[in-house]
């Protein structure tokens, strides 16, 4: 006997590639956009990509600047329910609430959970051996080289959102360097990286784990 089973699936902007998403500026599935603005942007999907997702833009704007000084920010988890709403406004380009139904640790997670869902991270896969030997370098200078070698390598979109978002990430203040490069590190880099998941969904677990990620580097290496 055979077993048939069928299932609609649900485009989604989690899982997608940032050149997919940055060359497709509507929702992945509709939203409040007017007939006019649909067919005007359509017709930019090939001939001018966005520089960044605007999904990753929306998750940064709905944290910055007010955000920055939250303590324990991208370290604590977030309600599963409310990451279910924000992604479900980025899928479908809704608004999101502005009741304070959804708090900065749901919204600062849910970035985070998109960074790794990425079909192809920051850092693309392909990179990841010049990452884990170049970049380890203790000389200060040699490290800013091999960075620059670094971004020169990665692909445009790729290039935008990691200047885009290390921007942002200087701005937090609400935690340690130590912690925070713990947290969004393996979101950029994936392969070579334990699960940034802990057993509470937060994508960090205790100290001690922090300490084993960074290999005990102080703030100022981590720099």
């Amino acid at each position: 006997y055979y077993v048939v089973v069928s299932a609609a699936v649900q485009p989604s902007c989690f899982a997608s590639s940032l050149t997919d998403l940055c060359a497709h500026p509507l929702p992945m599935r509709g939203g409040p956009i007017d007939e006019q603005s649909a067919d005007s942007a359509k017709g930019k999907i090939q001939s001018s990509p966005l520089a960044i997702p605007k999904e990753l833009w929306r998750l940064v704007d709905a944290l910055y600047p007010q955000s920055m000084h939250i303590e324990g920010l991208f370290l604590e988890s977030g309600s599963t329910e409310e990451m279910d709403r924000i992604r479900e406004c980025l899928d479908t380009g809704a608004p999101f609430p502005e009741d304070g139904s959804l708090s900065d640790y749901s919204f600062a997670q849910t970035l985070l959970l998109f960074l790794q869902s990425l079909a192809i991270p920051i850092i693309p896969q392909t990179l990841y051996k010049f990452v884990a030997s170049d970049l380890s370098l203790s000389d200060s200078i040699s490290g800013e080289v091999s960075l620059e070698r670094l971004l020169r390598q990665l692909p445009s979109a790729h290039y935008n959102a990691f200047v885009y978002l290390l921007s942002f990430f200087r701005q937090v203040n609400g935690v340690s360097k130590q912690a925070l490069a713990a947290a969004i590190a393996p979101c950029l880099v994936r392969s070579g990286f334990a699960s940034v998941r802990g057993e509470d969904g937060t994508f960090l677990g205790s100290s001690e784990a922090v300490r084993q990620r960074t290999g005990g580097l102080s703030d100022k290496e981590l720099v």
